[in-house]
């Protein structure tokens, strides 16, 4: 009888778990950790849901100190295949994380002062071109008060919604052929910015100047936490708002503006999206105008007579100064920059070795601080001049540099009274000049003159000529410099030499003949020969 009874029993239990297995699914249960929401623990933890007539998805976002950033099995749940089309899904984006993990329904990250989660949505229709309209919802109740949530556009970086402040959002996703699906990437930005915006890279920079116009006016922004509000940026120029005239993004800003020449000021005020703002102004100056030359010396196209002259040039810059380090002064092609005296006034150089006779070409260019460059040129003569000291009564002189005019009366015209005469010596005769006749270089001449007078001459020194000699006495002239007499023809010299001494009213007997004078020199021949340095 027991036997019968316990049988009994064994079989209505067997029955009974029969009919409730077939009535109840099963169930996989996973492990979790305890989560709970706990603002002092910065543990906390929200919803975003994302609705349209083809579904959608609600996705939990939240912090805990124990999760990581990436896959965590205690915290993160990942989102199962989507169904088949036509259909609307969002999930977290990781493509970072392992297989099967990147793409998580549930994302607990560790808490931080800006943390984001790039939610990527879905639509797949049937067929294209296709539209769908997708509505945005969220629950923020645990997240702390003091945080700021946005949602923003992932591509262009823009906040399309702050969920703090509004109750949704819709948005549409177009799919166009050929592609069979499309998407819309976000990221859920969560923040206690306390911290405003930087500004920098300010251009053009605090206290510079510039030699254009229009000017670029530009900035660059950044922040780490909430990120820069483009619509918060206020541009100031001079004290006028400028801001429509710019192109701002979240990174900078970049103004093309006509300003007069001046300084000018900039100020720009820009703000988080957490509401912190920044403000920075700084000057520039703008100056079109290059340097002005106000003196130089030597004169343009003056002459003078000293072989090491000073060399000047004085310049001014009425608006952003001169720049001393951009001064560059060239004579005659040779960089003397080194050697010259510069300040943001002048440049001056004394040459230490003797500059040639001729013509001195000059170079200066100096910049002002704002870059406008001033080229300027000129040339002046270096000339020897030779100054006669006639006494009254009869002169022996020559002519020992290159004129411009060597007619008598341009040479000797501001004498007045005077009688020149020159030598033959073919005719062995004196010829007289009148005030047309040409003197010749390499000549000597008697001029009478009725007191005691001096007058000078210039030119390009002559340092050596060649001359005929005929037999008998010969009236020749000088060089600049020591002129000694050397033959090219043989034996056709005396060593005869004689030059005449106004003062003493003599001859006096010479090795060589000084600048100026004219000499008597005896021939026995005829040929050529010439005076110049000694050989």
């Amino acid at each position: 009888m027991v036997k019968k009874v316990k049988f009994g029993v064994i079989l209505s239990l067997i029955i009974l778990l029969t009919l409730i297995s077939i009535q109840t699914p099963h169930v996989l249960v996973l492990s979790k950790k305890n989560f709970s929401t706990n603002q002092a623990a910065e543990i906390w933890n929200a919803t975003i849901s994302f609705d349209s007539e083809y579904g959608g998805s609600d996705l939990t976002f939240g912090v805990h100190p124990d999760a990581t950033t990436g896959f965590d099995e205690e915290f993160d749940e990942p989102a199962p295949p989507a169904p088949p089309a036509p259909y609307v899904i969002a999930y977290f984006n990781y493509p970072e994380n392992p297989e099967y993990y990147k793409k998580l329904m549930t994302s607990i990250i560790p808490p931080s002062t800006t943390m984001e989660w790039p939610i990527r949505v879905e639509f797949y229709p049937t067929s294209t071109p296709a539209s769908v309209e997708i509505t945005v919802t969220w629950n923020l109740t645990n997240i702390p008060e003091d945080y700021y949530v946005y949602l923003v556009n992932a591509t262009s970086g823009e906040v399309v919604v702050d969920l703090k402040t509004e109750d949704s959002y819709t948005f549409t996703i177009t799919v166009n052929p050929p592609f069979p699906m499309w998407y819309q990437d976000f990221t859920l930005l969560v923040s206690s910015d306390i911290t405003p915006p930087t500004i920098s890279d300010l251009t053009p920079e605090d206290g510079s100047w510039v030699n254009i116009s229009p000017v670029t006016i530009s900035a660059s922004f950044s922040d780490d936490a909430s990120g820069v509000n483009p619509d918060s940026v206020i541009i100031k120029v001079d004290g006028t708002d400028v801001t429509s005239d710019a192109t701002i993004t979240a990174s900078g800003f970049t103004l093309t503006k006509t300003l007069s020449e001046g300084m000018h000021t900039v100020e720009v005020n820009v703000s988080d999206y957490a509401g912190n703002e920044a403000y920075t102004s700084w000057s520039f100056g703008v100056d079109l105008t290059e340097p002005q030359i106000t003196d130089h010396y030597p004169v343009n196209e003056s002459t003078i007579y000293d072989t090491t002259p000073w060399i000047y040039c004085n310049f001014t810059d009425a608006l952003s100064g001169i720049d001393a380090s951009s001064v560059v002064m060239i004579v005659n092609g040779t960089d003397v920059t080194g050697s010259a005296t510069i300040t943001d006034e002048y440049v001056k150089y004394k040459p230490t070795i003797p500059l040639d006779y001729g013509k001195i070409e000059v170079e200066v260019h100096v910049s002002d601080v704002a870059g406008n460059t001033k080229v300027f040129k000129w040339w002046f003569n270096i000339h020897y001049q030779v100054t006669f000291e006639l006494k009254a009564g009869w002169n022996l002189i020559s002519i020992p540099v290159q004129l411009e005019s060597y007619k008598v009366s341009d040479v000797f015209g501001s004498l007045g009274t005077f009688f020149i005469y020159g030598w033959n010596a073919e005719s062995k005769a004196y010829y007289s000049l009148s005030a047309n006749d040409e003197l010749e270089i390499g000549k000597g001449y008697w001029i009478l003159v009725t007191e005691d007078v001096e007058i000078s001459i210039s030119g390009l020194p002559v340092e050596s000529y060649t001359l005929t000699a005929y037999p008998g006495w010969n009236l020749i002239g000088s060089v600049v410099g020591d002129g000694y007499v050397t033959e090219i023809t043989p034996n056709i010299l005396t060593p005869y030499i004689y030059t005449w001494k106004a003062d003493a009213k003599a001859y006096q007997s010479i090795d060589y003949i000084p600048t100026g004078y004219g000499a008597w020199i005896l021939a026995i021949g005829t040929g050529q020969f010439m005076v110049g340095p000694p050989t």
